[in-house]
């Protein structure tokens, strides 16, 4: 792949025509690898501020090699028109049509795409979230630079934290397109995020490091002070019946940090949680605006014992606040979701399930000094190709990869 962006392999050389070596770098033999028939399941043990781009990317080549190399996939021609790279990848499971799935796009430095046409893309993606990895630097490369900007688009707005689109960039970026770095680092707009290898997860698991976030009992006392005019009593308990109907609560909780309602059922509801029907967008979009909550998490504790490896706690997540009916297995739900069963558990490390018809598996583990949590799990590579983009906008060579 590399060898054809740089100008090694003849423009219009043909797939027979290519030797072994030029073919394993070709972009759809590194998605087969990526993509085996057969996976193992995750180990058991497991106004918009600009964020600061201080810190310099740093490669495992020398600085020559970064000369020689750096010039993206994506390189601009002077007709306008072209394409970039992408790829959907699952989250949080090793399976086909299981997980998360993120759609993930290269951008090149420079590329001056317009937030609304990043918004049409995600529309058009249709997924919960469209992931765009952009290089800090016109020297950068997505192979070998280790740090890059990274956002997150729902297809109906951009979002300040998404953990499996997270997951999946780095994916992307480590096993896509190999990059050798142990780490990369994403600038955000939650600050620096982090996604390391993770072989205990299975062949493609990673970790992502992630802030915690605490979040506050709801009570008829609270619900002025936590919501103001933007939620009254009514629309509440409304709200609450609308997504659980009459299944028992425990608890219920706010984040104000990441705009999230949880609700804690009573123990051992998993499979009445499991049952549940996906309400109505447009029911809980009459009671709420979305100026206080952006999505609700339901979620219940597991205290069978039956399994090898148990289960702490699942969940499911409803979004229509964020253009998402049902987030499958939602990364930045267990930034809340893991600092309030650890606490409620006493235990730094848990193991959660999302009990989404596609589920996911998700091993925590919480650091409370530095207020971040790891969120670890496996990922599976779907499909990877060329984004094509309209001629008047502004894009890049159609060349790039392979035909």
């Amino acid at each position: 792949y590399q060898r054809r962006v740089h100008g090694e392999v003849p423009e219009f050389q043909s797939h027979s025509e290519m030797s072994a070596k030029e073919e394993n770098n070709c972009p759809g033999k590194r998605l087969r690898e990526l993509s085996p028939d057969t996976h193992e399941e995750p180990a058991a043990k497991c106004h918009r501020p600009e964020p600061s781009y201080s810190d310099h990317n740093t490669t495992s080549s020398s600085a020559s090699d970064v000369t020689e190399h750096h010039t993206s996939p994506l390189a601009m021609t002077s007709s306008g028109a072209g394409t970039c790279p992408l790829f959907r990848i699952n989250a949080f499971s090793s399976q086909l049509y299981g997980g998360n799935p993120a759609a993930v796009c290269l951008l090149p430095f420079g590329h001056g795409l317009t937030d609304e046409y990043l918004l049409k893309i995600a529309a058009e993606m249709q997924l919960s979230e469209t992931a765009y990895i952009e290089l800090l630097r016109p020297e950068d490369d997505f192979s070998l630079s280790s740090r890059f900007k990274l956002r997150w688009f729902s297809p109906t707005n951009e979002v300040p934290l998404c953990g499996h689109g997270t997951m999946a960039s780095g994916a992307a970026l480590l096993l896509g397109v190999d990059n050798q770095s142990a780490t990369v680092t994403f600038d955000t707009l939650s600050g620096p995020l982090t996604v390391t290898r993770n072989p205990s997860c299975g062949r493609f698991g990673l970790s992502i490091d992630i802030p915690l976030h605490n979040p506050a009992p709801v009570t008829d006392e609270t619900i002025g002070s936590l919501f103001g005019n933007g939620l009254t009593s009514d629309a509440y308990k409304r709200l609450l019946s609308t997504i659980i109907g009459d299944l028992p609560v425990h608890a219920v909780e706010y984040s104000s940090a990441t705009k999230k309602l949880i609700i804690r059922l009573a123990d051992n509801l998993d499979k009445e949680l499991a049952a549940l029907a996906v309400p109505e967008t447009n029911e809980l979009l009459a009671l709420h605006s979305g100026s206080h909550i952006r999505g609700v998490g339901v979620t219940t504790r597991r205290t069978d014992g039956m399994d090898e490896n148990p289960v702490d706690f699942t969940s499911r997540y409803f979004a229509p606040w964020n253009g998402i009916a049902e987030d499958p297995v939602c990364g930045s739900l267990h930034c809340v979701l893991g600092a309030y069963w650890s606490q409620q558990l006493g235990k730094l490390s848990l193991k959660a399930t999302q009990c989404s018809p596609r589920g996911g598996v998700l091993h925590l583990m919480v650091n409370e000094e530095s207020r971040r949590i790891s969120l670890s799990g496996a990922t599976r590579f779907v499909s990877g190709g060329q984004l094509c983009f309209d001629e008047s906008m502004t894009l890049w060579n159609p060349r790039a990869g392979c035909s």
